[in-house]
């Protein structure tokens, strides 16, 4: 692969990975949350872990 590809995916990775731990909840959330989980509005990470997803 040519040297530009590399260095453009591996800075896309890294500021990728940065934005999952810098803003959690953004990364995480894919939209509103039912009803039943609004306590946990502001706390994703009670659920999800990161680079493993949620529990159980």
């Amino acid at each position: 692969m040519n040297r530009l590809v590399v260095t453009v995916i591996t800075v896309s990775l890294i500021i990728i990975t940065l934005l999952v731990f810098v803003y959690p909840n953004t990364m995480v959330a894919p939209g509103k949350l039912v009803p039943a989980h609004q306590s946990l509005n502001s706390d994703c990470l009670a659920c999800h872990t990161p680079l493993f997803g949620a529990s159980s």
